[in-house]
């Protein structure tokens, strides 16, 4: 959880069993859930990959550039912010 301007970043984290691979070893994906509660309380999706963990430096950028989804057609990462950091 990373607190920042107001905006409180919660990861709902879910591992999931995906079986087994050739070897018999159990395979477990986590998959994450973004959320981010902005300073009026209400709960917003991050735009972020939900194979991708979200560092604390992503968090403030996201915040900082006002909270934005999608650049194109895939979920955003942090060369993304940073692109759209430069652009500001």
């Amino acid at each position: 959880m990373f607190l920042y301007k107001g905006y409180t970043y919660l990861n709902d984290c879910d591992q999931r069993d995906d079986g087994c691979d050739e070897h018999g070893c159990p395979i477990i994906l986590t998959v994450n859930a973004h959320s981010v509660r902005t300073p009026d309380g209400t709960e917003i999706r991050m735009d972020w990959s939900q194979w991708r963990d979200v560092s604390e430096r992503d968090f403030q950028m996201w915040v900082d550039l006002g909270c934005p989804g999608r650049v194109g057609y895939h979920t955003l990462c942090t060369k993304d912010l940073e692109t759209l950091m430069g652009a500001k």
